[in-house]
């Protein structure tokens, strides 16, 4: 694997904009889908802002032909669980979102914290080097 970049960011109500605003010069042009990689990147950080409620820290490395984006905190029993929803809430569709947006996406649990992480494509021309 490649070596991350990494932002830290306070459980504050304006890290998903902060997370999007420091991401997107980074994927623009790389990934296929920079406006789902977007989506599911606030959504993620919104969720650790929302249920973990410590500060998070965004990491994004490129593997072979995808680029994988992680949002860890240091709430591992806060487990991501998909619920049913209500159409008329605004909380409850994060991983619902992950799910239709996403190459593949999962959690990776520590003894201290937990890194929620999400995979897209990259561009062909990234995958061949060109």
């Amino acid at each position: 694997m490649s070596v991350a970049l990494t932002l830290e960011l306070p459980a504050e109500r304006t890290s998903p904009s902060v997370a999007r605003r420091w991401i997107r010069p980074l994927v623009a042009e790389r990934v296929l889908d920079s406006e789902a990689l977007l989506l599911c990147l606030s959504e993620i950080v919104a969720n650790a802002v929302l249920h973990a409620r410590t500060p998070c820290l965004v990491s994004i490395r490129w593997v072979d032909d995808v680029v994988r984006i992680g949002v860890r905190d240091t709430a591992p029993e806060r487990v991501p669980v998909k619920r049913n929803f209500d159409r008329t809430a605004t909380t409850g569709r994060g991983l619902r979102i992950l799910d239709s947006c996403t190459y593949r996406w999962g959690v990776d649990h520590e003894p201290a914290a937990k890194t929620v992480w999400f995979e897209l494509p990259v561009r062909h021309a990234e995958r061949t080097g060109a």
